[in-house]
């Protein structure tokens, strides 16, 4: 993005301060629910970037696109560490390599484990 990591930081850390503040300061009615966080993560990722984007003063198709590339290698990271203890299981006996595979596929799908792909 062009940004020193300090930077980047520092702009980090005052937009979470910010959404802290904000949901502190909202009544609770005026709180979404789990349900609804969920629901809308699209719309969380498109104001955290904006946000970002006023931050540093950068264009926010630069924003997005590094948002999701780090989203992308963070959920790759969990994949390769998924599978290799899914491997160990299966050479431990411990699980089968149809089991494992059952695993993988309601991890990949969103069954468990978060939102699925």
């Amino acid at each position: 993005m062009g940004v020193e990591e300090a930077e980047l930081k520092t702009a980090l850390g005052e937009i979470r301060a910010d959404q802290k503040s904000a949901t502190r300061e909202a009544k609770p009615s005026e709180q979404p629910t789990e349900a609804e966080r969920e629901a809308e993560p699209e719309a969380r990722q498109a104001e955290f970037a904006k946000a970002l984007t006023e931050k540093l003063g950068i264009a926010e198709a630069a924003v997005t696109e590094a948002l999701e590339s780090a989203a992308s290698e963070r959920s790759a990271e969990r994949a390769e560490k998924l599978k290799t203890k899914l491997d160990q299981a299966v050479t431990d006996g411990k699980l089968t390599q149809a089991e494992a595979d059952a695993v993988s596929k309601a991890v990949e799908t969103g069954v468990i484990g978060g939102r699925g792909r």
